[in-house]
């Protein structure tokens, strides 16, 4: 039995392959099917496959994103605030001079979008890489840089090596964020790098808890980093300034009233906090001042 196909919506995924950053392998993840079945849908040749399913994965597909695309606030992906443009000098600096830099600051200020910024204008000599509760010990910390290096597994003696190898020479800069989930002995690991590589900066990024929870037996240990570190700065949400909630939000420009709200929830939850609430309101399709007050309500900041 001959397959049929949708022919408007072949002419739909030829159009979506055919926009900057669409590939079929990257369409094919998202839909769970393959870059290969995707292929030979679009020429009319799945006669060996299920039509049908595709193409109901490739309808839902569209239609969540047509339906995103209409209902979706897009923020800017870097914006150089008074806060973000002082975290990238920082992380300039340590790049130039080597040493370690310790930044903190609250959630939601900037420093991850500021640290990817840096290593979009430095790709071949600054690395980054984000710890979480299950990339934290020594071992999972090393093979995680390794990766992104694309130095080989093994050992965690051996993946040391093999880092400290190659920020030795030359000047790299190693940003490690989220540090707030690295225990001290993981920590002292990153730091030991630049014992081997001195013209080596390490950036240790994270929250404000990072510094406070080096205590008790763990403070003596801390006190090593510290004593290297050639600086440590905290930045707070309460520092935002008008001029850097703008950018975020062109829609409210000339509505000040609107402006000094988001202002307001920054102040509080940081830029990310501002922007969740901005977002929930263009859910709601009510960005009006009563609008955004809901939104910020809802999420309990007042």
């Amino acid at each position: 039995m001959e397959k049929r196909y949708d022919q408007a919506l072949q002419a739909k995924l030829i159009s979506y392959l055919g926009e900057d950053g669409h590939s079929q392998q990257a369409l094919a993840e998202k839909i769970s099917s393959s870059g290969t079945a995707i292929s030979l849908y679009k020429d009319s040749n799945y006669d060996k496959g299920d039509v049908q399913k595709l193409e109901e994965k490739l309808r839902e597909f569209f239609a969540n994103e047509e339906e995103a695309a209409i209902r979706q606030y897009t923020p800017p992906d870097y914006v150089p605030t008074s806060i973000s443009t002082q975290i990238y000098s920082m992380i300039r600096l340590c790049h130039l001079r080597g040493n370690v830099v310790v930044e903190v600051g609250d959630p939601g200020i900037g420093k991850s979008r500021t640290a990817k910024k840096y290593i979009e204008d430095h790709p071949h000599s600054a690395t980054y890489m984000a710890a979480n509760p299950c990339i934290s010990t020594e071992a999972a910390v090393m093979k995680q840089i390794c990766r992104i290096l694309k130095l080989p597994t093994g050992r965690k003696n051996d993946m040391w090596m093999d880092i400290a190898d190659y920020f030795n020479g030359g000047r790299k800069v190693l940003i490690i964020d989220e540090v707030q989930h690295l225990p001290t002995k993981t920590i002292e690991a990153i730091r030991s790098l630049f014992d081997s590589a001195p013209e080596a900066g390490v950036v240790l990024m994270g929250n404000p808890v990072f510094l406070k929870s080096r205590t008790g037996v763990q403070e003596e240990i801390f006190k090593q980093t510290k004593s290297r570190s050639r600086l440590i700065f905290e930045r707070r949400a309460r520092e935002i300034t008008m001029e850097d909630v703008r950018p975020f939000f062109p829609d409210l420009e000339g509505r000040e009233k609107e402006l000094e709200l988001m202002h307001a929830v920054a102040k509080i939850e940081g830029i990310r906090g501002a922007i969740f609430v901005y977002e929930n309101a263009v859910d709601n399709s009510d960005t009006s001042y009563k609008g955004l007050l809901a939104a910020a309500k809802g999420k309990s900041i007042y």
